[in-house]
């Protein structure tokens, strides 16, 4: 694996390693994604059923209909709640799975590329460092991972997710904050 890096360092070799770390993992990465999109899902749900619940209560009189769709609105407000709870738990697991597996592969292939090196190289160069470094590289996957998925990706998520919310409600504010 580090052979197709070409003696290449910096940024963009770290960032070339990760992704052919990440295409080896493709099902674990997916199952990642799948998670991130049901949490907005359920994220986005939840304030909607929310809006319609205060709606019949401030506009609707009293009658066994309304108290019927106030009952069905809080058992949908809170199965959205358990369906982003199950969502946010899965995805927890699953990403602990992704990463770990990840990191385990990339720390095990770094540690056999060095050993096919000669003694010579062990006896001049600081072999702690290398160590560090290479346990380095592990972290910073975990923190690279962490950031575009969780933080990045989830908020595109959210915001493509709002102004669909919004362009249902109101179509003119939709196209107005799409462009």
């Amino acid at each position: 694996m580090f052979n197709s890096l070409d003696g290449r360092t910096g940024i963009l070799a770290v960032f070339c390693l990760f992704w052919s770390y990440l295409k080896r993992h493709r099902l674990l990465l997916t199952t990642h994604l799948v998670g991130i999109f049901l949490i907005q899902i359920a994220t986005l749900a939840t304030p909607w059923f929310l809006r319609q619940l205060i709606n019949i209560l401030a506009t609707a009189r009293p009658s066994p209909e309304t108290l019927e769709q106030l009952f069905s609105l809080i058992g949908y407000i809170g199965g959205a709640w358990f369906f982003g709870w199950l969502a946010f738990r899965l995805d927890y697991l699953s990403a602990m799975y992704f990463q770990t597996r990840i990191m385990a592969d990339l720390m095990g292939d770094s540690f056999n590329y060095i050993l096919r090196h000669s003694y010579n190289f062990f006896v001049s160069h600081f072999a702690g460092s290398i160590t560090h470094r290479i346990s380095r590289l592990g972290r910073s996957f975990e923190i690279f991972v962490d950031t575009l998925l969780l933080e990045f990706f989830a908020t595109l998520l959210f915001i493509a997710g709002e102004i669909t919310v919004l362009s249902l409600q109101h179509p003119v504010l939709g196209i107005v904050l799409t462009v």
